[in-house]
Parts: structure tokens; C-alpha cells; sequence
């Protein structure tokens, strides 16, 4: 189970910084030819390897894991945006699924890791547990100052992270 980073070669670190991955704004106006091969190059490296967690792969390419508008999964929105695997992983679009591929949710580490402590201590997860892990959810955002909104959807990829099932996950992101 990995909630954070993913084992990286050093190829694939000379890719990310080329990439810029941690600086680009949601608008990318500073996307470039170079930074889309970068992030072809990188994903294709990651596949080819398996090197992407199956959860990760399985919240871009399965639909039962979107939790936005449509049916489809969000490679399928890309794919009937008229684009192929390579121009799919080349636009500026894709960006924040690569962050995520790699780094996993988009919150502070202690969270992460405080959240796995407590899908560990449950054992065997039970329908019962996801009451704490939303208590614990929601005393999380009452003492930060992000966004719930903005960072439910980070909440349910940790979530799938953690190795909890999509119907907990979902559960836990409805009501958060």
C-alpha cells in the first residue's frame, strides 16, 4: 500500500523537473512542448515498469471511480475529446493525474500517514469504521485551513490509497 511517492529511477527525476510539476498553475501558461514529452516519456517509463499503484491507475481508467459529471472514466473523457494515449499524456490537462500518479493525494504527509494508522488499527475494515475515519476526516479539516470542497476528492484518493474499498471511499467522501 503507498500513500505518498512512488519509487522513482533517476531518469524518471530528470523528467519531473523538466516537468516543473510543482509549480505549474492550474491555467498552465507556461505548458511547453518539452514539458508534454517529458510527461509522455515519464508515464510511458511508469507503465511499462508497472511503477503506477493499481488504485491510481484504476481512479484515471475505471468509471466506477469517478466521482465527477458523466459516466465515463476520466481517460474516456479524453479519449472522446478526441485524443490518443500519447497526445492524451502530452496535454496540460493530464498534468494532474501525473502528479497524482506519482506522488499520490495532494495533502500534508502527517494526514496521510495519520490516516493510514487508523485503517491499520481497524483490522479488518467494517462498515462501523467509517465513522471514525470521517470524524477523523472532518476534526482534520476543522483544525487546518483547507478547503473540504476543494480537498474531498483528495480525501477519496487517499482513501483508495489506504486500500479501503470504493464503496467506503465513496461513502466516506458523500459525507464528509
Amino acid at each position: 500500500m503507498n500513500i505518498d511517492k512512488i519509487d522513482l529511477s533517476n531518469s524518471d527525476n530528470m523528467l519531473i523537473e523538466t516537468l516543473n510539476i510543482h509549480t505549474l498553475s492550474p491555467q498552465y501558461p507556461e505548458w511547453t512542448e518539452d514539458r508534454g514529452e517529458a510527461a509522455f516519456q515519464l508515464i510511458s517509463s511508469l507503465l511499462e515498469r508497472n511503477g503506477i499503484p493499481d488504485t491510481r491507475k484504476a481512479y484515471f481508467g475505471d468509471p466506477e471511480y469517478n466521482t465527477g459529471r458523466g459516466n465515463g472514466s476520466h481517460y474516456q473523457t479524453f479519449i472522446n475529446n478526441g485524443h490518443t494515449d500519447e497526445t492524451m499524456m502530452k496535454h496540460p490537462h493530464f498534468l494532474k493525474f501525473v502528479r497524482y500518479f506519482i506522488f499520490g493525494a495532494r495533502l500534508p504527509l502527517q494526514l496521510k500517514n495519520n490516516f493510514l494508522q487508523k485503517v491499520e488499527e481497524c483490522g479488518t475494515f467494517t462498515s462501523g469504521d467509517d465513522e471514525t475515519l470521517l470524524s477523523s476526516a472532518r476534526r482534520f479539516f476543522k483544525q487546518s485551513n483547507l478547503n473540504k470542497t476543494e480537498y474531498r476528492e483528495e480525501i477519496y484518493k487517499l482513501l483508495l490509497d489506504c486500500g479501503l474499498s470504493l464503496s467506503t471511499a465513496r461513502h466516506i467522501r458523500k459525507y464528509l
